[in-house]
């Protein structure tokens, strides 16, 4: 039998055991809430900039309608006076 192999294979089931006894701690449990709180703000933060730049967007377009209206209008009067 090869002991080396099975060595490594006791560490590794002593690491693994040891691991999860480490990940389901109170202070891991407190870590992993700490993220996520973070994470949260993070999309919190996203969401109100990206609703900004939306209203931004739309008062762009907006003005932008208004600018071509405006010089449609100038000239339909230019071409009205030209006929007269």
């Amino acid at each position: 039998m090869n002991w080396t192999k099975t060595r490594f294979l006791a560490y590794g089931f002593l690491l693994g055991s040891a691991g999860l006894k480490v990940l389901t701690s109170k202070d891991a449990k407190k870590v992993y809430t700490k993220i996520t709180a973070a994470g949260m703000r993070c999309a919190d933060e996203t969401l109100r900039v990206v609703d900004e730049l939306r209203e931004n967007a739309g008062d762009i377009a907006a003005d932008a309608r208004q600018i071509n209206e405006d010089r449609k209008r100038e000239e339909t009067e230019k071409v009205i006076e030209d006929a007269a």
